[in-house]
């Protein structure tokens, strides 16, 4: 126990009187550690923004406003789309992370106690968490501080929304009309009538299709469609969105019919891929390929034609498809340019831009107004008692954080008698916290696994696809059979808002999770690494050295740890972001138009399609990913101290209780120090605490004072 009068005539105040918080005076004589790092994160994060702001105030200008608010980076090819779409996404996921992290740095900072407010809360029978960022410490920071870490923490968020949504790729889908020909056709002279176009005078435009552009077209002296033999017309044509190519003619042999046979004949006419099939399973993109039955898209037992696809092709040599009377002996295919498309959203843009000018001005604000110095490590905490004393806690140098936390306003009772038993690092870490880092990462993976089982036989049931199949299918892959179907928008503004919440919302579950986790894993080596001084004796670990003491890791991991767990995050962002995704969907229909050529593709906004899809592999890849992670940290908590020495776990009451025993050292803090017995006696017992003289290890079943 404590007296608290006694205590509290011992502090010493060092902030203003109104709000220790902020402090110009110690800005201005610390330039070093923890006020660069706030001023490079103002630097930064005002690039990042006038980067942001002045490709949103040129992009608009450049291309105006649309109604939708989607404007157009680029327009081609899908695989030039595809490339672009990835480089820049890994330069907004740059910008993004450095945002998150200057921001993180900055809140780490703001929620560091001072040794002010350490005195303060231990007058008052309670402790704060030291080199960790600990939602504790809002309690007994000053009013401003809290604010300003809140207003860095809702900035924060939405980023994770909305950032990797503000360009986004649209993939073209081609509506396409199939003709079965006979080779007549190709090679014949232009002299016929045409039943299947809608009149009598093939010279006319008739309808939705034209006899003199189809023969004009397939004319085998100046025809401008492409031959594919029937394995490469059932390549070219069984994908579920065609993006290159527009009219097919299927060209069979008619030599068992004469009628048939007869020159320049259109056989039959499929007004598109899907609806002229009889099929109106919203998963099934290209029945025409594998049906000979109409009806059969209809059935219960009907087997899609996506899984039968490589057994047609297999025996492509005798290929009939919808309606086809004979077998194809090759096709004809018009090829068209592709418009798949980088778009960027302005509604988005702005929203981005916005809250990184917040992060700019709050950023400015810290560096203009500065802060009272922050004990950001262990060892700035222990330097800070070394140099004067917490007198809250003398007589319990073998006080450790289990015994804080079990005591009620300040009647922290413990031990004396030193007990060599090396503790396991769960130790390290508070059960709130294991219990709230376990059971969301339990939580979210139990998630992930039970939508997997529910919705794979789901799917199965559609598609008779086996499960090897569905995994083949890649991560983010843009199939119908993995659209979600709900009734949320699915068009103009409205429905991109909607869909990229969906979308993203993973994303800052999973920042969340990745922050407990990091906590837990901070938790535990500065543990491991206050066991040391028991064992060596060393520079204490600051983030300001001086004299002996040592440059602190940043954010208190070592880089063995803090690089490998930042690269998991970023592959567990990557792989959700590939299991749960954005789909942009354009149709192109064919419409007519005036003169000889009887029509062409026109992007059709009512054949557009917003929605969000998911990946079964992707999922899989997150949950073992996450599984992996869980499993790490509950094997790092196994691991067992080198010493007995009390553990701390960065509790600010078991941190100054152990530094009572350099006694009169002058500048203890400044040199190497170790943990053991000093040669201070209190009320007649030896003492164990930090020295930066000679130390005895203390001996097991000893009374220490």
């Amino acid at each position: 126990m404590h007296s608290e009068s006694t205590a509290y005539s011992h502090v010493i105040d060092d902030s203003d009187h109104t709000d220790p918080s902020l402090s110009q005076k110690s800005w201005h004589h610390t330039r070093t550690g923890w006020p660069v790092g706030i001023l490079s994160a103002a630097i930064l994060s005002f690039l990042i923004f006038l980067l942001n702001f002045l490709f949103t105030v040129i992009t608009v200008a450049k291309q105006g406003y649309a109604a939708d608010g989607r404007q157009t980076l680029y327009d081609g090819a899908c695989s030039e789309t595809r490339t672009l779409n990835v480089g820049v996404h890994v330069l907004i996921n740059v910008f993004s992370t450095a945002l998150l992290g200057a921001s993180n740095y900055a809140m780490q900072c703001l929620v560091a106690p001072t040794r002010g407010e350490l005195d303060k809360t231990h007058v008052k029978g309670g402790w704060m968490d030291v080199g960790v960022l600990s939602l504790r410490n809002l309690r007994g920071v000053g009013r401003r501080k809290v604010v300003l870490w809140g207003l860095l923490g809702v900035t924060s968020l939405p980023l994770h929304l909305f950032y990797n949504s503000v360009i986004f790729s649209s993939i073209a889908a081609n509506e396409y009309q199939i003709f079965t020909v006979n080779p007549a056709f190709v090679a014949g002279s232009f002299n016929y009538t045409d039943p299947y176009c809608g009149g009598e005078d093939a010279a006319t435009t008739l309808g939705n299709c034209s006899g003199k552009r189809l023969h004009t077209l397939a004319n085998a002296n100046n025809g401008s469609l492409q031959r594919l033999s029937p394995a490469d017309c059932i390549t070219a044509y069984g994908q579920n969105f065609v993006t290159d190519r527009n009219t097919l003619l299927l060209v069979v042999n008619t030599t068992s019919n004469p009628r048939d046979s007869s020159p320049a004949a259109i056989l039959q006419m499929t007004a598109s891929q899907n609806e002229e099939a009889g099929c109106n399973r919203p998963n099934e993109k290209y029945p025409w390929i594998c049906q000979q039955d109409g009806s059969s898209c209809r059935s219960k037992d009907y087997t899609p034609c996506e899984s039968r696809l490589d057994a047609i092709k297999a025996n492509a040599s005798g290929w009939q498809p919808f309606e086809a009377d004979y077998p194809v002996l090759y096709c004809l295919s018009e090829t068209v340019p592709e418009h798949c498309k980088l778009q960027f959203s302005f509604q988005l843009g702005i929203i981005v831009t916005v809250l990184n000018l917040a992060k700019v001005i709050i950023f400015a604000y810290l560096v203009l107004s500065g802060l009272n110095t922050p004990l950001m490590t262990v060892g700035d905490a222990i330097a800070s008692f070394l140099d004067r004393p917490d007198a809250a806690t003398e007589g319990m140098s073998l006080l450790a954080k289990d015994d804080v936390v079990k005591g009620k306003s300040g009647n922290w009772t413990h031990n004396p008698v030193y007990r060599a038993e090396r503790r396991r690092w769960f130790a390290a870490a508070s059960k709130t916290r294991w219990i709230v880092c376990i059971s969301m990462y339990i939580a979210a993976l139990s998630t992930c696994a039970a939508l997997l089982i529910h919705f794979i036989p789901y799917i199965q049931s559609l598609s008779h696809l086996s499960t090897r199949a569905l995994l083949n299918l890649g991560l983010g892959a843009v199939t119908p059979l993995t659209f979600i179907l709900w009734n949320i928008p699915s068009r103009g503004v409205s429905g991109l808002m909607s869909n990229v919440l969906v979308a993203n919302t993973p994303q800052l579950i999973l920042s969340l999770l990745y922050f407990t986790l990091n906590g837990l894993a901070t938790a535990m080596y500065n543990a491991y690494e206050w066991s040391r001084y028991a064992r060596a004796r060393k520079g204490l670990r600051v983030s300001t050295p001086r004299g002996e003491q040592r440059s602190t890791y940043f954010l208190s991991l070592p880089y063995r740890v803090a690089m490998p767990l930042m690269a998991a995050s970023g592959v567990l962002h990557w792989l959700v972001s590939q299991s749960l995704f954005l789909v942009v969907i354009e149709g192109y229909a064919f419409r007519e138009s005036d003169g000889d050529d009887g029509g062409r593709l026109r992007h059709d906004v009512y054949n557009d399609q917003m929605t969000c899809g998911w990946s079964p592999v992707g999922i899989l890849c997150t949950v073992l990913v996450g599984v992996a992670l869980v499993g790490w940290v509950l094997v790092l908590g196994l691991r067992r101290f080198g010493t007995g020495m009390p553990v701390a776990g960065g509790c600010s009451v078991a941190i100054a209780a152990a530094c009572h025993g350099a006694g009169g050292e002058e500048e203890a803090a400044l040199k190497r120090v170790q943990w053991g017995v000093t040669g201070v006696k209190n009320g007649g017992l030896a003492q164990c605490g930090f020295s930066a003289g000679s130390v005895e290890e203390p001996q097991d079943g000893v009374l220490y004072k």
